[in-house]
């Protein structure tokens, strides 16, 4: 799995191309326990080459979620596919996570 990062404004943007299961959800992990530590308070995190998504991977954005929300800050996700989207609805985590179609629905929420 490749994590992109890009920064817009205040925004920290997060880009996961691959699969995000056992073997690389460390290297995710390592990643978010960075950006909880940061003065980061927005996070987009972008799954739109997302391909596959364990209960492990499914853990990361809860806890990212509650530590962000923890900061006073917005957590979003965006662009995810038809098979993690399915994954994500039958967690319940659809309904607890903001998530977008797109981008740019992502940005204004978390303006």
């Amino acid at each position: 799995m490749n994590i992109i990062e890009e920064k817009q404004n205040d925004i920290m943007i997060i880009k996961l191309d691959g699969r995000l299961d056992a073997t690389t959800v460390p290297t995710l992990e390592t990643k978010m326990n960075l950006i909880h530590y940061s003065d980061i308070k927005f996070l987009l995190m972008d799954l739109e080459k997302l391909t596959y998504v364990s209960s492990a991977g499914l853990r990361i954005f809860l806890v990212a979620a509650k530590k962000i929300k923890g900061k006073n800050g917005k957590f979003a996700l965006c662009s995810l596919s038809n098979e993690v989207q399915s994954v994500f609805k039958l967690s319940g985590l659809y309904e607890i996570i903001k998530i977008t179609a797109n981008t740019k629905d992502a940005l204004e929420i978390l303006k």
